[in-house]
């Protein structure tokens, strides 16, 4: 099932398609408003802005305060993998790798069976060179998720004596 947010996400890019901008643009808004924790749109906002004829910041302003905003929410929520989760994807969009490796491993590390928190984890290690860091949380995760084809494929295809070694 997709959250509220997605299907709204899902709403503004039909609106937006089909020419309706006005509508588009005020689902794009609630989505900011009632959902900030739907991580899609300040990633798009500064693109948004620019196709409305709005104020134009730079992009890594509206990346960087989304980033404010879910440092916040995890000083309310600490274990939360959502937060950790999204803090990790601001930092990759923002360039910051390593940060966003170690967001992306405090997700995991909270919630083990989470197909996000492991897919965000291994594409980021694979995105760094460390293959052989994406292969061993592949195997942990395998043990708590045997049917995940997917981890299986990977650490079938890269087992540590074909992989490159990882920084």
């Amino acid at each position: 099932a997709l959250s509220a947010g997605q299907r709204l996400f899902d709403a503004y890019k039909e609106m937006a398609a089909s020419g309706d901008s006005a509508r588009a643009l005020q689902i794009f808004e609630f989505i900011e408003k009632n959902i900030p924790e739907f991580w899609e749109p300040p990633f798009m906002r500064a693109r948004v802005d620019s196709m409305y004829g709005l104020e134009i910041k730079p992009d890594s302003v509206y990346k960087l305060n989304y980033l404010a905003f879910v440092d916040q929410l995890l000083k309310y929520a600490p274990d939360s993998y959502y937060y950790h989760q999204f803090r990790g994807m601001a930092l990759q969009e923002l360039g910051r790798p390593e940060e966003a490796i170690k967001s992306f491993e405090t997700a995991y590390d909270i919630m083990p069976t989470s197909s996000l928190a492991y897919r965000s984890l291994i594409a980021a290690y694979i995105q760094s060179g460390r293959y052989a860091d994406a292969v061993n949380v592949s195997r942990k995760y395998l043990i708590l998720n045997p049917t995940d084809q997917n981890a299986r494929r990977l650490v079938n295809a890269y087992n540590t004596q074909q992989m490159p070694k990882g920084p």
